[in-house]
């Protein structure tokens, strides 16, 4: 399920909208779901900004540690701050009635625990390497976990033809990051 998009008959229920025409399913919805992906690229691609330009110029910040795991504390303490505060702002717009999937929880948990775990091993790979090298590496790597999570779990991927286009689309994310990692 994509956000705030899920199969409809008329008129279409949706979690956070109530009753809506198929219309505005079929076009509004799709194209908030879109925009919201690449709004949170942008944030993504400019999420380990501070702490490389910190690390990359040491005469700017003299004493400021050049090691990537100095700053995974203040780039975790940034993220639980920021999904409270959207929490909260959530809870107001619900009127303090905000739906909950109990199933969800531990899987969510789970996927931010391996979340945390991505995060500090590119900091380690980062030290290593350049981050023209490891950010495509990091990059090609959460969306094979997701639609892992959404064959397996969530049971999103269906009939043989999605697979096969999965199945090539990871490969060629595979091989553009494998051709990443030997470039250098």
């Amino acid at each position: 399920m994509v956000f705030g998009y899920m199969p409809f008959t008329a008129p279409s229920m949706l979690w956070f909208c109530g009753t809506v025409s198929p219309l505005y399913s079929l076009t509004v919805i799709p194209c908030s779901g879109i925009s919201l992906a690449l709004v949170a690229g942008v944030f993504y691609g400019f999420s380990f900004d501070p702490a490389i330009y910190v690390i990359d110029h040491p005469n700017t910040f003299p004493g400021a540690p050049s090691f990537g795991l100095c700053y995974v504390f203040s780039f975790y303490t940034g993220t639980l701050i920021t999904s409270t505060i959207y929490f909260i702002i959530y809870c107001i717009v619900m009127k303090n009635k905000p739906k909950v999937y109990a199933e969800a929880i531990l899987p969510g948990m789970l996927s931010g625990f391996m979340w945390a775990v991505a995060h500090i091993s590119w900091f380690l790979a980062n030290s290593a390497l350049a981050q023209a090298i490891t950010f495509p590496i990091v990059s090609a790597g959460p969306p094979l976990i997701a639609s892992l999570w959404g064959i397996c779990l969530f049971k999103e991927i269906r009939g043989k033809k999605n697979f096969i286009l999965l199945a090539i689309g990871s490969a060629m994310t595979i091989a553009g990051a494998v051709c990443a990692g030997a470039s250098f």
